[in-house]
């Protein structure tokens, strides 16, 4: 029978923990995490900072994996192979020399053992910085962007009337910012048949092996149909087909797996799926997440959703867009969405500028959601005319 394999399956809740028992405390313990130098919040005039750390762990557990990110972005730690014992734990020390933008950083060190038990620890670093940087033409990051836009499906009733052009003139507006924000502008589109799940994963894979990870920046853009099934969002490729979602759906995870795994550098995702009059009803799908979920919560990358959970997105013949998407454009020609005066856009004004352009456009019928992890800096995208 289709589907089978993505049925919501009643999960037995694990037994609970007797904290009495000292070794199944101790199987049960996370690891322990502290920063050896610096010690505490700093202030440097440094573009760079060597950090050290030290890992602990019960040896019967042991350590799985440590991970380190730099406001917000992965960066590997040189972990030593050498360790040393204090009482019941193993310490491994961690060290890495990470770059640091004007302003304040956040650095996030995070152990899991192989009980998936997790523990993280946060320093702030302030670089300190007394004229603007002036970066170099040839020191500016390159920006990639994946548009993908989908107005005609395989299954012509799924059809909508102005995501293709969501797509394509999204990538348009950025190509604007070559040589300003960006030292070069390179976009992959892909709407209508030939947005197919074989070919968004041939984008994807495009991206993986040109962007340079911790200094270029990707945004990737939806518009389209998307669906949840058992409680798991997708995106509906142009081909399809709900007897086969795993081979013809993106998901969720996958989408957010590759950002962690293989990007790792600021990603924004631009999500325009909650389109109506299609998908409903389909096979166990849902046009809304259940029961009014926020699905996108939890992730680790900058998102920009263009409706709330229990809303639908509008696409109107006055915008020949959909309203979120038509936001957005206006928005990177709008100086007055510069709030701090600086000439730049960065994300926090975006969210605010379309946000209310949106409102306003749909009598408050649509409602934009921003996700923005507590890990992740601010990021400017865009010089403003």
């Amino acid at each position: 029978m289709a589907n089978q394999s993505l049925k919501r399956q009643s999960v037995k809740p694990p037994a609970p923990i007797n904290f009495t028992d000292r070794k199944e405390f101790d199987e049960n313990r996370p690891p322990r995490i502290r920063f050896v130098e610096p010690r505490m919040e700093m202030t440097t005039d440094n573009p760079s900072l060597t950090i050290q750390a030290e890992v602990g762990s019960i040896p019967q557990v042991g350590l799985k994996e440590v991970s380190l990110r730099i406001n917000g972005r992965p960066v590997d730690p040189y972990i030593e192979t050498d360790s040393r014992t204090d009482g019941d734990l193993v310490w491994k020390k961690c060290t890495q020399t990470v770059d640091l933008t004007p302003g304040e950083n956040q650095i996030v060190f995070t152990a899991v053992n192989y009980k998936s038990l997790s523990a993280s620890r946060v320093l702030l670093v302030n670089r300190r910085v007394t004229q603007p940087e002036i970066l170099k033409p040839s020191e500016l990051p390159n920006l990639y962007v994946l548009a993908i836009g989908i107005s005609r499906y395989m299954k012509s009733k799924y059809n909508l009337e102005f995501a293709h052009r969501d797509a394509i003139d999204f990538a348009d507006a950025w190509k604007s910012q070559e040589g300003k924000m960006y030292r070069q502008v390179h976009t992959r589109v892909l709407t209508d048949e030939d947005a197919t799940a074989d070919n968004i994963r041939k984008a994807m894979d495009w991206v993986s092996k040109n962007v340079e990870p911790g200094k270029d920046v990707v945004l990737i853009q939806l518009s389209g149909h998307g669906a949840f099934n058992s409680g798991l969002w997708h995106l509906i490729p142009h081909d399809f087909d709900p007897d086969d979602l795993r081979n013809t759906t993106i998901s969720r995870s996958t989408l957010t797996d590759w950002i962690e795994r293989e990007l790792r550098t600021n990603v924004i995702m631009f999500v325009d799926t909650c389109h109506s009059g299609g998908i409903k009803g389909t096979k166990g799908l849902e046009v809304v997440a259940p029961m009014g979920r926020e699905h996108w919560q939890g992730t680790g990358t900058l998102i920009f959703a263009s409706s709330m959970s229990s809303e639908l997105s509008i696409e109107s013949n006055a915008w020949q867009h959909g309203a979120f998407t038509q936001a957005i454009l206006d928005t990177l020609s709008a100086p007055e969405a510069d709030v701090d005066g600086d000439g730049t856009l960065n994300f926090t004004e975006l969210e605010l500028s379309v946000k209310t352009r949106v409102r306003r456009m749909t009598g408050n019928e649509q409602n934009p959601t921003a996700h923005k992890p507590m890990s992740v800096s601010e990021v400017n995208l865009a010089v403003l005319p």
